[in-house]
């Protein structure tokens, strides 16, 4: 088993919290000519859509199912602690997104001010437009949230995750549009006391 950081943001990391958000989707990065399929969970084989004949394995770079993922957010740090992580005081954005005195990007968080760990269930590949229903609500859609009032539940989950995923891999090249390959990672929280922490 192997421990990797993955990055969240503020809204993602509350619904993780609160239980609603156990899957991620992740851009596979390759060339646009390759074919993807599933080959193993956490395993995808890609090839030359120009019918050459040589494979490429590509393992996702989250990990496989067993492995863990320490969540890096947007934080703040009022008192650093020991190198192993304790005794420190940390804003976090998710928490308090009003802090007046600025913040740490999550990229630059280190494993001992992270206070959530997820182990992966399950890894597979898919297209972006290919998630279902179950899966859009499971990246975190908050049904109370009415975005499009007259269309129905399915399509207001899916359109909810097209804004959500643009939002964050438009400008990268990656748009819902351009309908990407990715990993889907799906995890469980392993955390002492959720609710301890949401205090």
């Amino acid at each position: 088993m192997r421990e990797r950081p993955i990055l969240f943001s503020g809204s993602m990391v509350r619904a993780i919290f609160e239980g609603r958000k156990t899957q991620t989707r992740r851009v596979i990065k390759r060339p646009e000519q390759w074919m993807i399929e599933d080959y193993a969970p956490g395993v995808a084989m890609a090839e030359d859509g120009n019918g050459d004949s040589y494979d490429v394995s590509t393992r996702c770079p989250y990990g496989r199912p067993g492995d863990t993922l320490w969540v890096r957010e947007t934080h703040f740090v009022l008192k650093a602690g020991y190198k192993d992580g304790t005794d420190r005081d940390i804003v976090y954005r998710a928490d308090d997104p009003d802090w007046p005195y600025g913040w740490i990007p999550s990229i630059h968080m280190p494993r001992g001010a992270s206070r959530i760990t997820l182990r992966i269930t399950n890894v597979r590949v898919e297209r972006v437009q290919d998630i279902s229903v179950k899966d859009a609500k499971a990246e975190g859609w908050n049904v109370d949230t009415v975005l499009f009032p007259l269309v129905n539940t399915r399509d207001k989950a899916v359109s909810w995750f097209r804004n959500l995923w643009n939002s964050i891999n438009a400008k990268r090249g990656y748009s819902w549009e351009s309908n990407p390959w990715v990993w889907v990672i799906e995890f469980e929280p392993i955390m002492a006391n959720i609710d301890e922490v949401m205090k």
